[in-house]
Parts: C-alpha cells; sequence; structure tokens
C-alpha cells in the first residue's frame, strides 16, 4: 500500500472512530475513550486534512460543534449559532491568544472562569417566561428539552425583565448528587454512571421528566446573546455575571478579570488546582475578553469564537499496578484516600501516589488492589486513577474494604449527614494538627518562610510545637542544635514569624482553615467586618443576608467562632501581638486623581498591573480599562496602546514610566 493509500485510509479510520465517540458522547452518554485519547485524535485528523485536503471525508467530524443527537425528541434551529471553544495546552499558547487579540483591538481586560463539565444548554425567555430550551447539537440545530430544565431548580421559571432574551449556560449534575444516585444504581443492581457529565447528559434526555426532577440537576449560566432586537444587555463579562443573578440565575462564583497576562495565568493553574474541592468537575479553564463590543471585530471561525479560549493542560494516560491504599486525614478531619503505584512516569516525573477522593469513588470504579489501573495526570494537577482494567485477576481481587477508624488516631471515622466524606472529628489526632499548621504557615495563608511540612512534622515529632500558638514561641535555642540548622537560619525563620503577625485579618481568617472558608471568603469577611471581634458574635441569619454568603458557609463561620476553644486560640493570638484588624493600603491622596475616572496604558515599570490600579485606587481614582468620553486622565507607561492613546479627546495624558516617578 503507498504512502498516499495508509493517508487517506489513516483518515477514514480517524474520522471513523471520533465520530463513532462522539455519537457515544452526545447520544448514548457515555465516554468510551478518555479526553486525551480523543483530543489526540482529533489533533491528528486536523493535521493530516490540512496536508491532504482531497482525502477529507464528508462527514469529518472537523466541520461539526458538536453532533446531531438523536431522534428522541423534537428538533429546533438556534436563532444564533451555538459554537463550542477552541483550546490551548501550554502557557505559551494562552499568551499567544493574547497576543492575537491585542494586535487586532490593542490592550483588554480577559475574565476567567472554570469551564463547566456538563450539558451545553441555550434558554429563550418571553415576555418574563420561559420560552424554550435546546441542547446544543451540533450548533445549527438542537433538542427541544424544555419540559426537562423547567425542573431544574436553579432555572427560573420567570424573570422580572419582559424583553427577549436568550441565554447560554451548562447544566451539569453535582458530584454529591452523582455519587446519591450511583449508590441507588448499585443498590438495584443497575451499572453506575461513568462520571457526572455522562450522569447529566442522561438525565436531560429522560422521557420522563419527573426522573429528572428527582435527580437534581444543576446549572451554571455564563453568556447572554443578542435577543430579537438586536441589543446586548451587558457590554462586559464582568456585568453578565452580576446581570445574571440580579436576573436570580445561578452564576460561578470563581470568576476573576485582570489584563494582566501573568496574573490570568496564575488564575488559570489556582482554579485547575482547586478542582477537588467543588462540587462540579470541570474540563478546564475558559478566559474570555471582558469587553463585549470587541466581539465582533475579533470575529468568529466556522466553529469557535476569537474573543475566548478554553486552556486544558496536557494530559497524559498510562497504565500501571495499584499496590495498595491509605486513608489520610487533612486538616478539617476529611478524609481522602490515596492510592499507592507501581511508579510509572509521566514526562520528567516519576508518580507513586494518585488520589482517590473518597470512598465512594473506590466503590463506583470498583477499585481493587492488585488491579491494573488507569492514571491521568494533567500540567500541574494531582495524579488521579480514573479506572482500572476489567479482567480475570480483577475479579479475582478482594474488594477494597471502607475504612472505619481513623490512621492517624485511632477514634472511629463519622459520616455527617448530606456529605458524601467521612471524617475524624478528634481536635487532637496528629494529622488533622498538622495538616492545619503546614496550611497556617503556607504562602497563601500567613507566609512563614522556612516552615515548611517537612520542618512542622519534625517539629510536632521533637515537641516544640503542637498548636499554632506554638509556631509564635518557638525561640532561638529550641532549634539552633537541631541537625540542619545554624545560626543564619534560626534567625531567618524567628524573622520570618515575626513578620506574619502583621499579615493581617483577611489572611489570618483564611489561615486559621476555617471549614468552607478559602482565600475570597476570609478576604470578604475581613473587609466588611474589619475586627476578629465583631465576628465572635455574629449571627447567622444577617451573615447570610449581608454577605450573600451560603447557609453551608455561614453556618460553618458562625459555628467555628462560637467554639470556646477558638475563642481561646483568639485571645492568645492577640496577647501575643498579631495584627487581628484589616486596613486597606494607605497613601497619601491627591486631588489631582480623587474622584477621576482613569485609564492606564503600557507598563510602568516597577509595578505588576494590578499592583498600579491598586495604587491610583487608593489615590482616590476609579481605574477603568476601556478609554471613553468620560474619562478624565490617561496614564501612559512604556509600549503603550496608540489606540487608546488616539481615542482620547478632552482627558489629561500623564506619562509615567516607572513606579520611581510617583
Amino acid at each position: 500500500m503507498s504512502t498516499k493509500d495508509k493517508t487517506k485510509q489513516k483518515i477514514i479510520e480517524l474520522t471513523t472512530n471520533l465520530n463513532k465517540w462522539n455519537s457515544e458522547y452526545y447520544n448514548d452518554n457515555v465516554s468510551s475513550v478518555d479526553d486525551t485519547i480523543f483530543d489526540k485524535a482529533m489533533e491528528e485528523l486536523i493535521k493530516l486534512e490540512k496536508q491532504y485536503p482531497k482525502f477529507k471525508q464528508e462527514n469529518s467530524p472537523t466541520n461539526k460543534v458538536g453532533i446531531m443527537a438523536a431522534s428522541t425528541f423534537e428538533k429546533a434551529e438556534h436563532s444564533i449559532k451555538m459554537l463550542s471553544l477552541n483550546k490551548v495546552n501550554t502557557k505559551d499558547e494562552l499568551f499567544h491568544f493574547f497576543k492575537q487579540v491585542t494586535d487586532k483591538v490593542g490592550n483588554v481586560s480577559y475574565t476567567v472562569e472554570p469551564k463547566i463539565d456538563g450539558l451545553s444548554i441555550s434558554i429563550i425567555y418571553k415576555n418574563g417566561k420561559l420560552d424554550r430550551a435546546l441542547t446544543r447539537g451540533d450548533g445549527i440545530v438542537g433538542e427541544d428539552v424544555t419540559n426537562n430544565v423547567l425542573q431544574v431548580k436553579s432555572i427560573p421559571k420567570t424573570i422580572e425583565d419582559k424583553k427577549e432574551l436568550i441565554i447560554r449556560g451548562e447544566i451539569y449534575l453535582p458530584i454529591t448528587e452523582w455519587t446519591r444516585i450511583n449508590k441507588k444504581r448499585l443498590a438495584q443492581d443497575k451499572e453506575p454512571f461513568a462520571n457526572p457529565r455522562n450522569a447529566a447528559a442522561g438525565t436531560l434526555r429522560q422521557i420522563n421528566p419527573q426522573v429528572v426532577k428527582e435527580r437534581n440537576l444543576s446549572s451554571f449560566i455564563f453568556q447572554v446573546v443578542k435577543g430579537a432586537t438586536g441589543e446586548n444587555w451587558f457590554d462586559t463579562q464582568e456585568k453578565t455575571f452580576k446581570g445574571l443573578k440580579d436576573l436570580g440565575f445561578k452564576v460561578i462564583k470563581e470568576t476573576f478579570k485582570s489584563n494582566d497576562y501573568e496574573k490570568l495565568y496564575e488564575k488559570v493553574i489556582h482554579l485547575l488546582d482547586g478542582r477537588a474541592d467543588n462540587d462540579y468537575e470541570t474540563d478546564g479553564v475558559v478566559i474570555k475578553v471582558n469587553e463585549n463590543k470587541y466581539y465582533d471585530e475579533l470575529g468568529y471561525t466556522s466553529k469557535f469564537p476569537r474573543w475566548a479560549i478554553a486552556y486544558k493542560p496536557p494530559s497524559e494516560v498510562k497504565e500501571t499496578k495499584l499496590i495498595n491504599i491509605h486513608p489520610t486525614i487533612g486538616r478539617t478531619g476529611r478524609v481522602t484516600y490515596v492510592a499507592s503505584l507501581e511508579p510509572v512516569k509521566f514526562a520528567d516525573t516519576m508518580v507513586r501516589k494518585a488520589s482517590l477522593h473518597n470512598y465512594d469513588y473506590i466503590s463506583i470504579l470498583d477499585l481493587r488492589i492488585g488491579d491494573t489501573v488507569q492514571v491521568k495526570k494533567a500540567g500541574e494537577i494531582i495524579p488521579k486513577v480514573i479506572s482500572s482494567i476489567k479482567n480475570e485477576a480483577h475479579d479475582k481481587n478482594e474488594v477494597y474494604p471502607k475504612a472505619t477508624i481513623c490512621p492517624s488516631c485511632g477514634d472511629k471515622l463519622i459520616n455527617i449527614e448530606g456529605e458524601v466524606d467521612q471524617y475524624c472529628v478528634n481536635d487532637n489526632c496528629p494529622s488533622r494538627i498538622q495538616e492545619s499548621l503546614v496550611h497556617f504557615a503556607s504562602r497563601d495563608a500567613m507566609n512563614i518562610e522556612g516552615l515548611s511540612e517537612k520542618q512542622i512534622s519534625k517539629f510536632i515529632e521533637i515537641g516544640i510545637v503542637n498548636s499554632i500558638i506554638d509556631i509564635y514561641r518557638i525561640k532561638f535555642e529550641d532549634l539552633i542544635d537541631l541537625e540542619g540548622y545554624q545560626k543564619t537560619s534560626v534567625n531567618k525563620l524567628l524573622a520570618s514569624i515575626i513578620k506574619s503577625k502583621d499579615a493581617g485579618l483577611d489572611k489570618l481568617l483564611f489561615a486559621l482553615g476555617i471549614r468552607h472558608i478559602g482565600k475570597k471568603s476570609a478576604k470578604e469577611l475581613a473587609h466588611r467586618y474589619k475586627n476578629i471581634d465583631a465576628l465572635l458574635n455574629l449571627n447567622r441569619d444577617k451573615l447570610i443576608s449581608d454577605e450573600d454568603f451560603a447557609h453551608v458557609k455561614a453556618g460553618s463561620i458562625v459555628k467555628w467562632f462560637n467554639d470556646e476553644t477558638n475563642q481561646i486560640l483568639i485571645k492568645e493570638l492577640k496577647d501575643i501581638g498579631l495584627k487581628v484588624t484589616y486596613e486597606r493600603k494607605k497613601i497619601k491622596t491627591s486631588d489631582k486623581f480623587v474622584n477621576k475616572i482613569l485609564v492606564i496604558t503600557g507598563t510602568i515599570n516597577g509595578f505588576k498591573r494590578e499592583e498600579a490600579k491598586e495604587y491610583f485606587e487608593a489615590l482616590g481614582a476609579k481605574v477603568t480599562t476601556s478609554v471613553s468620553s468620560k474619562t478624565d486622565i490617561l496614564i501612559v507607561g512604556e509600549n503603550p496602546s496608540d489606540k487608546k492613546i488616539n481615542s482620547i479627546e478632552n482627558a489629561k495624558i500623564i506619562s509615567i514610566k516607572s513606579k520611581d516617578e510617583l
């Protein structure tokens, strides 16, 4: 067979496989191959079709956004085409996307949000009422699943505004619901759903709406498209989220806006690293141009908008042997199961351990010690066991029993009502103590340099540290005779401990490890209440109304501060001089900037973009990203945008190349 014949045959084979996998995914709700394998096959097909366009098949999946669904539901045409997202896998590719946008429209801001792994949905409201809901289908024609979408509690049936509104988003099944449904299916000897996405798709395409209602689907809405009158409802993505929330839609909270590429990338990695803490599955991160006015100018391909991109880190799937399973205890007492693996190499990393989440995850995948398992590692994410090979050897391996005793302190593990996780509730559990101290000293918390997990473990072992307050009681003589410590390193650690006392209330609240309270929530609390004393007498209902905290989060805050042991800890921290108040940076104000609308273009040496923004805001200015007729001042740094400079009419232009000039 000639090279050309082999190439043609390969294109036909890839086209056939990809269409089959697409059909299984969209119609049968089955993921017969991992995303990594699918993406690799798609990339190979795209490359071959470019080299040999005459061999491209009429039914090539590269022509389609999705795939037309089976004939269970009535079909309907989208009034506005429903596109997919192009993707990048590396930091360089993401920055290339930023450059393409900048070359086309100048400097803009971007939003970052998790990419929800659910089912894309388009919902039309007329006269304030939900009129029709369509799946994406092939992007042109979708399935009418209106009756089932009406069963999704997070999607309002009516909205106050009476204009025609077309919104887009994702319907998904929370992980806790997926676990609950699978436990029920296993009890009925039914095949469990392989993942929440498949379960969501299977649920939304049920003939009986009552089944949909019972399965508790949820949603995230993130886009408003032009209605019948052609207007854009909101002029930025940031305003879109707020506007949708005001209308009663559920929106993603973990969003971020910036025009600093490095900060955007940091947020991307942060969202990827934090995926395990969410009650929903994600398959990447979405980056969008924030200002909607640039969308038409940036344009579209036949499949993708050019103003948005999906970041999906490169991933590999390898097979290895599952040697053992160990339950581990975190700082909140939550039990996480970890797999010990026969070493397997991913790029430059040798992987010996992988996450198994909770016991239900082990049960649903039917993982047994001795199994050959598939392990996935994507970018900087912790490796994860995604399946086991079901063969004769698997059938002979014993089912792994659920842990009932804490491996660290020997106390009985408990299940909290409404949660799938197990917990050790012993506050004196050695593992909980160690993990809480590691978290307290971490960079995003009190940032105590030199107090690593290894050091904390050593200090606990020899009795120097056993609680948060003990960290601030460490003395020079406690460390100087220890192996690995010399005068310089001891003084450096002690100086870092002293410096951490001034970290501020927001850092302290995060460092204390209050359940359900991350960095953002800690900062919100600190910003509103200013002093830790104000948190000691919080009322749960008031907290919910004041801060828009969810009931679970508000309850956790109140419970923590009502605990007598925690109240004693707060008093001790205050007594040793920890800063327990919150203050924004104060800079001497200048009338030149007070109440002025200000835009920054270019870079100011010595400032990151967000730092420059905060600086001028502290001077009393309102900093925006786009030049308009309302702009009062344009700050021009190095390599500014000519477009912004040329757009200025009456605004004052101030050239500032370096922080030293301020």
